[in-house]
């Protein structure tokens, strides 16, 4: 699964600036961001039948933005392992490689790098 993660921030970025909080007044749940001088309706629900769930809606909708935020920079922490690991595997290859090191254990170095480089073209 390859993810899209320019598009996420690209996305992240244009959304009204935080921070979101959501707010029930009678059957209406809204989310509303808060800058320096003024408060701004990010999204509401004001219907004669609302859903059982607007309150959880309306606050994962408030939550979205820091837990973006949150995942993008695991993800960057973990291609940032990533290739730390495919880098430090490759030197051991090498080291492994000029002494001689029987081609089993050779396969299984070369074996685990592919599969992080691989792992990393599947990256955008």
């Amino acid at each position: 699964m390859t993810i899209d993660i320019e598009g996420i921030r690209a996305r992240r970025a244009a959304i009204t600036p935080g921070p979101w909080q959501s707010e029930l007044e009678g059957d209406r749940f809204t989310v509303w961001s808060q800058n320096a001088w003024t408060w701004q309706e990010v999204v509401s629900t004001d219907h004669l039948n609302p859903s059982t769930r607007d309150a959880e809606n309306a606050k994962f909708i408030a939550a979205a933005p820091a837990d973006i935020d949150a995942l993008l920079a695991e993800v960057e922490r973990l291609r940032t392992i990533a290739a730390t690991v495919a880098a430090d595997l490759r030197r051991e290859m090498d080291d492994a490689m000029s002494n001689e090191w029987p081609d089993l254990h050779g396969d299984v170095v070369r074996n685990a790098i592919r599969r992080l480089e691989e792992s990393k073209e599947a990256q955008p």
